[in-house]
This record gives structure tokens, sequence and C-alpha cells, in this order.
């Protein structure tokens, strides 16, 4: 079966083609898709050949995403607990052609029932939904350093990874503060994810109002120089969280996070447990999502707003596809 899809033909240029579904496995549910988000960062290092590493970069052509909702059309024969006509997280895909990377993009998807793929409650809004797994990323990026009651938090960056972040060190009972270079994003971090947020230049006199070094410094961007940053912010045997995707082998000032003890953490990926939280946190209308995918485009256009993205000529802070009616 062929579906739809957006389809990377070489580094940086996305198109409208056409991708080859493999046939069902047998704990395997073909879904059609609704909506599919974008991960801005990290597609951006797939779509440019970086990523992995840039000695271990995908093939051309591709197609990225690895998080969407659709309805189930087929199930697999050993499939239990999913029903045609009910929605799902389907999350990564399997494509035949092209390279599936993770093959998300697209009007069509295979889902994985042991896997990412998820039943959606009826009340989840599926645009919403549809960001599942970067809002996982945030949920890992609070649950994995045990962020406690009491504790400050700063996270750099106010990408949707960041934002989530944020939210989620929130929920552990955390003062959180957010800085970001972009005042929309700022603003929005204000409303919806965190205690404080600030504008670049801005961090260290708001930590000597707090009277406190950071017990938590997250790194949400994937930017080398922040990970001194976030040095000077954390306080002695505090923690910091590189959240980002570095594609180069970075440098550390060991000498100083020596003196202060500091521990790193490095959260990756997503797993089915911490996917399932994180959705009974959606449905419990404690992580808020929908305000942060500010662009929404019909699967026609998606090849011109993705090239955007690619360029960095966007004003979105996470962008959206609507497969609805494409094929």
């Amino acid at each position: 079966m062929e579906t739809s899809a957006l389809v990377i033909t070489e580094p940086g240029k996305p198109t409208q083609g056409e991708a080859l579904l493999p046939e069902l496995g047998p704990r395997e549910v073909l879904g059609r898709v609704e909506f599919s988000v974008a991960s801005v960062g990290t597609e951006r290092w797939v779509c440019t050949g970086r990523f992995p590493t840039p000695q271990e970069a995908p093939g051309f052509p591709l197609v990225p995403g690895y998080q969407n909702v659709g309805v189930i059309e087929r199930i697999g024969k050993e499939v239990e607990g999913y029903q045609p006509g009910k929605r799902v997280f389907l999350g990564i895909g399997r494509l035949e052609r092209p390279i599936s990377m993770w093959g998300a993009h697209a009007a069509w998807g295979v889902g994985n029932t042991q896997g990412w793929c998820l039943p959606l409650p009826e009340e989840v809004d599926p645009l919403e939904a549809a960001a599942l797994a970067v809002a996982q990323v945030g949920y890992n990026a609070a649950e994995y350093p045990d962020i406690r009651p009491g504790e400050l938090v700063v996270v750099i960056g106010g990408g949707i990874i960041g934002q989530m972040t944020a939210q989620c060190a929130r929920l552990r009972g955390a003062r959180v503060i957010l800085i970001d270079r972009h005042p929309e994003k700022v603003e929005l971090a204000q409303r919806w994810s965190a205690d404080v947020a600030l504008g670049e230049g801005e961090i260290e006199k708001v930590l000597k109002e707090e009277g406190r070094l950071a017990d938590v410094v997250v790194e949400s961007v994937g930017r080398e120089e922040n990970i001194d940053q976030a040095l000077s912010l954390v306080r002695a045997r505090g923690r910091i969280v590189l959240l980002g995707w570095y594609p180069q082998r970075i440098s550390i000032d060991l000498p100083a996070a020596h003196i202060k003890e500091v521990c790193f953490y490095n959260p990756s990926g997503a797993t089915r447990p911490r996917l399932q939280t994180t959705l009974q946190l959606l449905c419990q209308r404690k992580l808020h999502l929908r305000p942060l995918i500010n662009h929404i485009c019909p699967a026609s256009e998606a090849p011109e707003a993705y090239r955007r993205m690619l360029a960095k000529e966007h004003d979105f802070l996470s962008m959206a596809i609507d497969w609805r009616g494409a094929q």
C-alpha cells in the first residue's frame, strides 16, 4: 500500500512524495493519520544529515517524524485491546521505502502495539496527543534527576521540550525559571509553563533575588556554550540535565564540575511506560500542550512549512501537519 508522505529527498530538501507501507505484522495496526507534530530540533538534525552522528547519518530519501495520531483501519492477527475505528497514538512507523526515520509524517502509519502505539481516551484532543512523544521527553527530564518539591529548577530554552520540562518540574513541586532569547517563547512560558520566564541576561539578577543557585539546570537547546552557563547557575552538588542533541563531540569544564561535585544526567528517547504516564497527565489536564502547537498546516503545504523549519525561517514553536483528506 502506498501513502502520501513528507519525503526528504536530500539533506534539507522536503517534498510531497509517496511511501510504501509494509505488510501488517501480527502485533501491528494500520492507522489513517489525522495529525503529526514535528519535533523541531531533532528533525532538523535528521533532515540535514546530522543524526545520529555525522559519521552515521541516515541515507536519503527518508520520511521523518516520530509522533502522530490516527484512527485504526486494520489490526494484525495477534493484536488484543485495539479495534478498528479507535484513535491511537501511532508514533514511530515502519516503511518498505523510502527510509523511515522515523516515518510519522505520512497519511497512513503502521504502529506497534508492543511499542509506542497507545490507545487514546475519547476525551483527549487528537492534535495535543500527536505531540505526546516530546511531552514525554519533558516528563523524563523531570523524573530522571528526581526533581523534588521546593527545589529551584532553571530551564535553558523555551522550545516545546523546554516548556514541557518546565511544566513537569512544576508538577513535581519545584519552582521553575525558564530563560529564552525569543520574547514569544518567554511569553508562552510565563503563561503556561514556568513560575518565572526571562529573556537572556536576566537570570543572574533573578537568582540573586531568590537568594540561591539552582538545584537543577536543564539545557534543552543543544547548544554547547549553554553548558558553561548551566555550571555557573547550579549549586554545589546540584544536577545538570543535558536534554538537547549535540551533533558533535562537546567540551565540558570538568574542573568546574568537579569542584561543585555536579552530577550530569543525559535522558534520551521514549519508553512505553513513560508515554503512558505522560498520557495520563494529559488526560488529567495537568499538561498544556495545545497552546504550544502554534502552526498547523494541511499536508499540501507541509513541504514549504517544513523547509522554513529546517532553514530557521519560521516563527512557530511547534508545527503540526493535518493529514485528514490526504491519501
